[in-house]
């Protein structure tokens, strides 16, 4: 099943946590938005250790603005162009938080 975001009837009415992951280049990064406004975005690991850094990241900012992983609505993740080990880390996490 597809969804369309912007054709969504779900998405129109509805409060939404989103959390967005960037792991493509050199430096990863989080941001965390309701309703359509950031709430915090965070920069991590230069160097490319986004598969050290970027679940820590996720789990303590999540922590700072008093959510659980089970209240995000939607994951964001970047998928390109960009490092290919880089991607897979961060499409990687957005699949198993999803599943989880």
């Amino acid at each position: 099943m597809s969804l369309t975001l912007h054709n969504s009837e779900f998405l129109k009415h509805k409060s939404m946590k989103v959390l967005g992951i960037e792991t493509s280049g050199d430096i990863g990064g989080i941001a965390v938005c309701e309703n359509k406004h950031i709430i915090i975005a965070k920069d991590f690991g230069a160097g490319m250790q986004h598969g050290k850094e970027l679940i820590p990241a996720i789990r303590t900012t999540l922590n700072e603005i008093g959510w659980k992983p089970g209240d995000i609505d939607l994951i964001a993740v970047d998928v390109g162009p960009g490092s290919y080990t880089g991607l897979r880390v961060g499409v990687t996490c957005a699949k198993t938080m999803a599943y989880a």
